[in-house]
């Protein structure tokens, strides 16, 4: 009798659990909220000052992003996330920032101007269900506000 009631209880949490779970839609920001002038060439965050993070490190990252949208890094948390490919800026912080995409093609693009820090995805493909990828990303002050942007086209 112990055992079903122990079974019944850890079915019940594990389902609880799942259901509390975040999904990588949550993590979308709707394209009207989203400024029209951070996204110009001028304000782009230029490759070598971001890094994905590593699949290995992934349950981690998204652990420490379920509650907050960044978390600023030192040298040592940055390598861990993105690995020996890390290298410190100059003048630069690195920061833990969610960050999303559709399809398992295309490429990140990142701008920043006046502390908003806009993630895009684009890939080529179908509409998919968004997938979790944080980033590791150099910036000269820390993000005010995070938006994430996917799409692609056919």
């Amino acid at each position: 009798m112990k055992t079903l009631i122990l079974t019944a209880i850890l079915y019940a949490s594990c389902v609880i659990g799942l259901a509390a779970s975040p999904k990588a839609e949550d993590w979308v920001t709707p394209n009207v909220k989203v400024p029209n002038n951070i996204t110009q060439k001028d304000n782009q965050v230029v490759e070598d000052h971001f890094y994905e993070c590593q699949i290995t490190k992934l349950g981690t990252a998204l652990d420490r992003l379920k509650d907050v949208s960044y978390i600023e890094l030192t040298d040592d948390l940055a390598t861990y996330y993105a690995g020996h490919s890390y290298r410190p800026r100059k003048g630069h912080k690195a920061y833990l920032v969610r960050g999303a995409f559709a399809n398992y093609t295309g490429n990140f693009t990142l701008f920043y101007q006046g502390g908003s820090l806009v993630i895009q995805h684009m890939s080529l493909g179908r509409s998919a269900t968004p997938q979790f990828c944080p980033l590791i990303v150099q910036l000269p002050t820390p993000p005010k506000k995070v938006f994430i942007q996917i799409g692609g086209a056919l």
